[in-house]
């Protein structure tokens, strides 16, 4: 009976840790776009609408890479924020620390799995990118999201967020020729519709 009861608790720990696809943003009207910064090196949102409250366990991103020479210390962070009822960005909900970037020249196509540490979100909340370390923005030496059309779990709006430190304010924008605004991306957890 200890052993059934053992082999019952490891099923349910599984289950919980790797959980299911709650928003995917994987293929769509276009993979060979992205939001490439210009000289700067601003924070980019995009919105996510779940079908309910989620944990999410993990997070696989797809971006460009236009880096001529690589020095090892590209980086990138990913944050999550609340958003208010016209669905700005507000209060963050979580930021990873600097995570390396994998790197290559003009249109080196990444994905990369962030494993998250059990984040609680709301239905509707903003995710975000923002470059680091050695990359300044400058053709040459900069990375950003790739982008797709509809997602087919979750919904995401057709437009993107901006916001260029040090200022706080978000700007929602459309724009660039590209023929969607939705970032790359795909969400797992445990959706909370008790």
């Amino acid at each position: 009976m200890k052993a059934l009861f053992v082999f019952a608790s490891s099923i349910i720990f599984v289950v919980v840790c790797h959980g299911q696809n709650v928003y995917r943003n994987t293929k769509g009207e276009s993979n060979t776009y992205a939001i490439l910064p210009t000289n700067t090196l601003p924070e980019r949102g995009d919105d996510v609408m779940l079908s309910a409250p989620a944990v999410l366990t993990e997070m696989i991103i797809g971006y460009f890479t236009d880096v001529t020479n690589v020095t090892g210390r590209e980086t990138f962070k990913i944050r999550f924020y609340n958003v208010d009822e016209a669905g700005s960005p507000t209060t963050p909900i979580y930021e990873t620390s600097e995570l390396p970037a994998r790197v290559g020249p003009n249109n080196f196509t990444q994905a990369q799995r962030i494993l998250l540490p059990n984040i609680e979100v709301p239905a509707s909340f903003v995710w975000s990118w923002q470059s680091g370390g050695s990359l300044d923005g400058s053709v040459g030496n900069r990375i950003g999201p790739q982008l797709v059309g509809r997602p087919d779990i979750g919904f995401s709006d057709d437009f993107y967020w901006r916001r260029v430190p040090p200022n706080t304010a978000w700007d929602k924008l459309l724009g660039g020729g590209w023929p969607s605004h939705r970032a790359v991306a795909k969400l797992r957890g445990v959706v909370l519709d008790w």
